[in-house]
């Protein structure tokens, strides 16, 4: 078992809750996207200015990260990736001000 899990095991839903002042919906909204194959959670998480994840956004995220495959999540997510341009025009202010 990963450390996180034991973690989250050992404190559960209603310590997050408390802890990060979200309702259990939103928790349960963040952790389901541990679902997402890692290099797509790596992109969200450590992307700067990423234009795919700004257009998808979470209701998209969340039904990619119904699929159990990663390589279909990923194929899935490349080819939205395609169909989006270079820029950042949909993200927020400060995501444009970061040099690429």
């Amino acid at each position: 078992m990963r450390e996180r899990d034991a973690i989250f095991k050992e404190l559960g839903y209603a310590d997050f809750v408390r802890l990060g002042r979200v309702t259990r919906a939103r928790v349960t909204q963040i952790m389901n996207l541990r679902q997402l194959a890692p290099d797509i959670q790596s992109r969200i998480l450590f992307g700067t200015c990423d234009e795919v994840i700004w257009r998808m956004g979470l209701k998209d995220l969340h039904a990619l990260a119904a699929i159990p495959l990663w390589d279909r999540q990923r194929g899935i997510f490349q080819k939205r990736a395609a169909d989006v341009g270079p820029r950042c025009q949909h993200a927020p202010l400060w995501c444009k001000v970061v040099k690429h």
